[in-house]
């Protein structure tokens, strides 16, 4: 049986994924002041935005205005699209924020026709 375009998708450290609808948050890990209490709280990214995987735990990720959060594969998958991949010599310096790497075209981006 062939696999599906979906599952052939790996997520890796170094990639650009962007928001293609308005139902994907954070799996509720931050913490926020909620009046004068603490609280977890999930963060919800909308349609357009784009995330940046930081680190290879589920799935550590960065936003264009530099918040650090993360979310589960399958939400991942689910509420995103693979945009690029980081330049290595870009990730490895590790000097850029996703802002600028976008605004500069320090990635490679990815197609359809190119997804392993």
């Amino acid at each position: 049986m062939e696999k599906t375009f979906d599952e052939m998708i790996k997520i890796k450290v170094g990639q650009i994924w962007e928001v293609i609808d308005n139902d994907f948050w954070s799996t509720g890990k931050e913490s926020v002041m909620v009046g004068e209490a603490r609280r977890k709280a999930s963060i919800h990214l909308s349609c357009g935005e784009f995330i940046e995987i930081r680190y290879p735990f589920e799935w550590h990720f960065r936003t264009i205005d530099n918040v650090y959060l993360h979310a589960n594969p399958t939400d991942i998958l689910k509420h995103c699209r693979l945009y690029g991949m980081i330049e290595e010599k870009i990730r490895f310096g590790n000097r850029h924020k996703l802002k600028q790497i976008l605004d500069d075209n320090l990635l490679k981006y990815i197609w359809e026709s190119e997804v392993e």
